[in-house]
């Protein structure tokens, strides 16, 4: 795993899913599920708020559901940067 998704917080993955245009569909206890859907296929990424680091499995998870590559979100904190 790159070194750069091992210390995602819940709030800046939120964040990064709303700005690519994910929309908050679910809250279960701290289970966060969004949802978008491009042309045929949907995708619901889940986020545990914790207030903690997400761990290594649920990463994997998230990014696998989510539809969008690895490698944009090894750079999402510089794409947050770029959006404010």
């Amino acid at each position: 795993m790159d070194s750069r998704l091992k210390n995602i917080r819940p709030e800046e993955a939120k964040r990064f899913l709303e700005k690519r245009g994910f929309i908050l569909s679910n809250v279960y206890g701290h289970h966060w599920v969004y949802y978008k859907k491009i042309g045929n296929q949907e995708f619901m990424p889940q986020v545990i708020d914790n207030n903690k680091q997400l761990y290594e499995p649920n990463i994997n998870e998230m990014i696998r559901k989510s539809g969008i590559p690895k490698a944009e979100w090894a750079d999402f904190r510089q794409y947050l940067k770029k959006s404010k």
